[in-house]
């Protein structure tokens, strides 16, 4: 790293790790574009880096040499490791790493503290909750600093068991990913060994079955007033207020948008799905709309595709049990001849997700009870694509932070 005057000037030499080399560029993004800075980096290497400079937005450019012996950018061993986190986690700590150069390099202080996060794997049955578990961890590692400190604690994990028994003795600060029987167990121990520690619980889908899950594991007796609830959206949070008077909550999105990364450019055409298979989806009012539109679909050449999975859970908050879902909608398609328009698909990796979306308009008439973000809506808007979303739960906040949505009653 060099000072050069009023911007600083900082020098990278390109060690050949491509994954680390990806990391620097997407953290100094996030450095010129959320956190304002006008400084400038200077990339040393033999590569030619045009197509990774270009998947993000800059104030300078970086500037590439060919490759010389230089200094490396220094990048602290806690934020240097990236070995195996997913691209979303990855930007997460690229941001942490942004911060840690707008705080001017500073070294980490000893006196730290720590706020563990714990959660269970037996609730990944939905996908969704798995990537709602990897918002959330995300969101904290943007909270690192250098007086910050987090340890992120799988409780299903039986190599963990030292970390539980560390939490049990000596954590003051502990986040409650998702509420879990395991995790549930675990915080019940928790207030008899510690009942001074202070807990923040996420209520990820908690408000809009009134809390449940607490009474179900009988948690609610070892709650306290003063713990803190999360919400991902405006709609839970006013839900959690009607089921406990004097709950303590605030609203925190799962994910972010992210401001440093070009947005896509294409032209949408078609209108895409991509979810579950569901009743919660509403998605026979879509093939109907379709019905509706379906002579200006065909003369534009435009289609409406589906990707997803079933998961015959029908409405359970309803008792509503599902009876061949999928099969229903496809007969429904045929019935109202929209074959040619119309289109079923598999379930979609999250890469596949991304290049789907790219090129058409996503649409989603959900009326899920449990809709209180909506990630797809969120993967779709956060790479520039329009969205036309249900104004429902998770949804209505989308407006406050994207552009190119748009809402319609269900």
């Amino acid at each position: 790293m060099e000072s050069l005057g009023y911007n600083f000037e900082y020098v990278y030499h390109d060690s050949g790790d491509r994954e680390e080399l990806e990391f620097v560029v997407e953290a100094f993004s996030i450095f010129q574009i959320e956190f304002s800075s006008h400084s400038k980096l200077v990339i040393k290497s033999q590569k030619d880096l045009t197509v990774l400079l270009t998947q993000y937005n800059w104030v300078h450019p970086p500037i590439v040499l060919e490759l010389t012996p230089e200094q490396d950018l220094f990048l602290p061993s806690f934020l240097k490791d990236i070995s195996g986190l997913t691209s979303y986690l990855k930007t997460s700590k690229a941001y942490a790493w942004a911060k840690y150069l707008k705080d001017n390099l500073k070294l980490q202080s000893e006196a730290k503290r720590t706020i563990y996060l714990i959660y269970s794997d037996e609730i990944f049955d939905w996908k969704s909750l798995a990537e709602a578990t990897e918002g959330i961890i995300g969101y904290w590692f943007r909270q690192l600093s250098e007086n910050l400190d987090i340890e992120v604690v799988n409780l299903k994990n039986n190599s963990n068991s030292h970390e539980a028994k560390k939490i049990l003795a000596l954590a003051n600060e502990v986040v409650v990913i998702k509420i879990s029987p395991t995790v549930s167990n675990f915080l019940k121990r928790l207030r008899l060994f510690n009942p001074a520690c202070c807990l923040c619980i996420y209520g990820f889908e908690s408000s809009s079955v009134y809390f449940a899950n607490t009474y179900r594991y009988e948690l609610d007796q070892f709650l306290r007033e003063e713990d803190i609830w999360v919400m991902s959206c405006k709609s839970d949070d006013e839900l959690a207020k009607l089921s406990w008077e004097n709950i303590n909550s605030m609203t925190i999105p799962l994910k972010y948008p992210d401001l440093h990364r070009s947005k896509s450019k294409n032209i949408p055409r078609d209108l895409l799905y991509i979810g579950r298979y569901s009743e919660q989806k509403n998605l026979q009012d879509l093939i109907f709309a379709a019905y509706l539109i379906s002579d200006k679909m065909r003369a534009e050449g435009r289609k409406l595709k589906l990707f997803g999975h079933e998961d015959f859970l029908g409405v359970p908050n309803l008792g509503i049990i599902s009876k061949g879902y999928l099969r229903n909608l496809k007969q429904l398609v045929n019935d109202l001849e929209l074959k040619d328009i119309v289109e079923f698909g598999d379930f979609l990796s999250h890469e596949e997700i991304d290049s789907k979306l790219k090129n058409g308009i996503f649409i989603s008439p959900s009326v899920h009870s449990d809709e209180n973000f909506g990630l797809v809506a969120f993967r779709a808007l956060n790479l520039g694509t329009p969205a036309l979303l249900s104004d429902w739960g998770g949804h209505s906040d989308f407006q406050n932070y994207f552009e190119g949505v748009r809402y319609f009653n269900v």
